[in-house]
């Protein structure tokens, strides 16, 4: 799921970069990447306070589907892909 994130910030960041060439208006896409991004940020923050420095504890929190950091990542996903 962060990386469909992902790939829609480098997605608007081209478009960006191809209004921004054609003089066409590129607000909407700036105020896109920093919605992307400032998303992106809080829940990585938030994902790395869960796992801490345990790399063990890291491990599973990005490979066990249960883990308390893939239920927050699809929650939040979910909630950002409504707005």
């Amino acid at each position: 799921m962060i990386g469909d994130q992902l790939d829609s910030l480098a997605n608007q960041y081209h478009e960006l970069a191809n209004n921004f060439k054609s003089n066409m208006d590129y607000k909407h896409n700036e105020k896109e990447i920093l919605n992307r991004l400032e998303f992106l940020i809080s829940l990585m923050n938030e994902m790395d306070s869960i796992s801490g420095e345990n790399e063990r504890r890291y491990y599973r929190e990005f490979t066990n589907s249960d883990s308390r950091t893939s239920t927050l990542v699809w929650r939040e996903c979910k909630k950002y892909e409504k707005q």
